[in-house]
C-alpha cells in the first residue's frame, strides 16, 4: 500500500517544508531583525483580499500582542476582518514600508475628499474603470479609522444606431 502522504519524500520535503538548514539561515542572516520585534512594531504583512479572492497586497499591521514565535496583527487603517495571526518567521511579514510606503503615500495624498478621480477598481471578480464620487473617514473602533471611497463603475457602450 502507499500512502498519498509521504513526508520523508523528498518531492514532499521539497515542495512544502523549510529545509532545517535554510530555517536556521533565515533566523541568523538578513532575518535577525525579527528576534528584536515587541508590542508595538509596525510591519508591512501580506494579506489575502477575501476568503473567495485570489487577489493578496500587503498592507501596514502593528504588533498588538506576542506569545512566543506567534505575532498578534491589527490594520489600523482597514476593518478588523484582516486582523491576523502568523509565525515571526512567516515569508509573509516584511519590515515597515518595505512594501507599502508608495501605495500608502498615494492613499494619503490623493483619497483624502477625492472626488472625480479615476481609479482602476476591483469587483471581487476583476479590475474595472471607475471614478470616486466622495471619500468619508469613519471611526470603525477606538483607534481605529478608515477612509470609505464611494466609487461608480464606468461602462462603456458602442453608440446605439
Amino acid at each position: 500500500m502507499t500512502f498519498v502522504f509521504q513526508p520523508e519524500c523528498s518531492l514532499h520535503n521539497y515542495h512544502y517544508q523549510i529545509a532545517s538548514e535554510t530555517l536556521k539561515h533565515l533566523r541568523t542572516s538578513k532575518q535577525a531583525w525579527r528576534k528584536d520585534l515587541k508590542v508595538g512594531d509596525k510591519l508591512d504583512v501580506l494579506v489575502k483580499a477575501d476568503e473567495k479572492s485570489p487577489l493578496t497586497g500587503f498592507m501596514q499591521a502593528i504588533i498588538t500582542r506576542i506569545e512566543g514565535d506567534t505575532l498578534f496583527f491589527e490594520f489600523p487603517e482597514s476593518s478588523n476582518y484582516y486582523d491576523t495571526t502568523m509565525d515571526r518567521w512567516a515569508t509573509q511579514i516584511c519590515p515597515f514600508e518595505s512594501k507599502t510606503k508608495e501605495d500608502y503615500a498615494w492613499r494619503h495624498e490623493k483619497l483624502t475628499e477625492a472626488k472625480d478621480l479615476e481609479i482602476d477598481a476591483h469587483d471581487k471578480s476583476s479590475w474595472l474603470k471607475a471614478t470616486i464620487f466622495e471619500t468619508k473617514t469613519q471611526q470603525i473602533s477606538q483607534g481605529r479609522t478608515i477612509t470609505l471611497a464611494y466609487i461608480a463603475y464606468r461602462v462603456y457602450r458602442q453608440k446605439a444606431n
